[in-house]
């Protein structure tokens, strides 16, 4: 198919036709559990450090007290508080995220709630935009796979059009304002992948994504306008961060809700960058499975595509924002602890002698054979099967075939699972009853007609 299609019209007629009575059941069940665990980051991700920065800077710049900066105990502008949003869950690295694409409900989730609250909607009209949003965005990102190759940020890039048109549908925009708001979008989407991974600006990414597109989308409504082909035109933003070859706009528009994007979403049980996660399912099953103790282990061996190094490209991590980006951390900490939460990310455990003597006993092997050929829709970045080989002293060996983890189509979490993840998050910042009554609540959106007691529960209590 040529691409000329004219892609950023039919995802604005998509945003303007679609609706709630659009969305299956199946599909609104599982978006509340995806938008629970989103805010759950949002609240406990104001502890981490690197989020306290983001959180003065709006308490300092303030605001209007349009919404509840969630977990940070103020108000501020609908906009401050979707960037903020968009900030914390990454901080705390709970994103969950479709593949290929990487795109996350950390750009729309925030947004939605954010400008759901200033319009004084309800919680049907924040179901409704984050599908509609994710769905737009997902589908970018996964016709994209040339973005990854030139080291593109998909999460943030196509995460603004995920706010933007989450935003657009909440505002209730026109054609011509929606298509506007996109094309406002395209001028402000970009992200890095290998030239963040580690660092601050990681989040600060997700975070401007949010703000981005609910801005576009207040900017269209006031009647700022920009090219009705912003997305697919020559040199438009499509060609330039994918290349000329690097896309496929057919499958942008193609299959808009058929199926809907948001089942795709692969739900993160840790906290650290999500490439991590089948190794460690797989290293937590043989520890347990063997009973494996630390002291027994030789060496442990991983095999990995080439470009999964670029990411998780601290061998040797000094703080915790390295740590979550580090396979030889994230695999000690599962054999020395049988867990990897928080708990085990404090700089105090990332720099323990031990911890970084056992870090040595651990090996990645890089595959080359197994990357991803760059023309198909196939993520670069899991590629191939990470097979992962523990060693004992004692000449004992056990090997595991590492193709998914848990909490993706495959085997998805159950909905009670999903509740007891969100819990201990929020617990940072909200009184246990908070919690339990947010929790049921969230899991209930659909039935709520005012969201100000959700809202002012989620403001949450920061502690000193």
């Amino acid at each position: 198919m040529e691409k000329k299609l004219e892609t950023t019209s039919l995802l604005a007629k998509f945003i303007l036709d679609t609706g709630y009575k659009d969305i299956p059941k199946a599909t609104i069940e599982f978006s509340k559990q995806l938008i629970l665990h989103c805010v759950g980051g949002c609240l406990g991700g104001t502890t981490v450090p690197s989020s306290k920065t983001i959180i003065d800077f709006v308490k300092t710049t303030g605001g209007a007290p349009e919404a509840a900066v969630m977990g940070a105990g103020f108000k501020s502008s609908a906009v401050n508080a979707a960037f903020v949003g968009g900030f914390t869950p990454h901080a705390i690295e709970v994103e969950d995220g479709s593949w290929p694409g990487a795109a996350s409900p950390i750009t729309v989730v925030p947004a939605s709630f954010a400008l759901a609250e200033k319009l004084n909607l309800t919680g049907k009209d924040i179901i409704e935009s984050f599908v509609i949003g994710f769905e737009v965005q997902g589908k970018m990102a996964a016709a994209c796979p040339g973005g990854h190759t030139k080291g593109v940020s998909l999460l943030a890039a196509m995460g603004a059009f995920g706010a933007a048109a989450a935003a657009a549908r909440l505002m209730k925009l026109d054609l011509p304002q929606t298509l506007n708001t996109l094309a406002i979008t395209a001028s402000q989407a970009a992200g890095l992948t290998d030239a963040s991974a580690g660092f601050g600006t990681h989040y600060f990414q997700s975070a401007a994504s949010c703000r981005n597109g609910l801005t576009a989308a207040l900017f269209a409504k006031a009647g700022l306008n920009g090219h009705p082909k912003a997305l697919e035109m020559k040199h438009g933003l499509l060609e330039l961060l994918c290349g000329e070859t690097g896309y496929k706009p057919e499958m942008i528009t193609g299959n808009l809700g058929k199926p809907w994007h948001v089942m795709e979403i692969r739900v993160k049980k840790y906290p650290i960058c999500t490439l991590n996660h089948r190794i460690i399912d797989g290293v937590l099953t043989m520890v347990n499975q063997h009973d494996i103790k630390p002291e027994q282990v030789e060496n442990i061996e991983v095999g990995v595509n080439s470009a999964l190094p670029r990411i998780l490209a601290y061998p040797e991590p000094k703080n915790q924002d390295e740590a979550q980006f580090s396979l030889p951390y994230t695999v000690t900490a599962a054999v020395m602890a049988r867990k990897v939460d928080m708990d085990e990310l404090t700089n105090a455990k990332v720099n323990d002698p031990k911890r970084k003597e056992f870090m040595r006993k651990v090996k990645t092997v890089v595959h080359p054979e197994w990357d991803a050929d760059v023309t198909t829709t196939t993520n670069p970045y899991l590629a191939g099967i990470n097979p992962v080989a523990i060693r004992l002293k004692d000449g004992r060996e056990y090997r595991k075939d590492c193709a998914y983890a848990r909490g993706g189509p495959e085997e998805p979490l159950a909905p009670e699972e999903m509740v007891a993840m969100y819990k201990p998050l929020a617990k940072l910042v909200l009184p246990d009853k908070d919690v339990e009554k947010t929790a049921d609540m969230m899991m209930n959106l659909e039935k709520l007609t005012d969201l100000k007691e959700l809202n002012a529960l989620l403001l949450g209590k920061p502690k000193k």
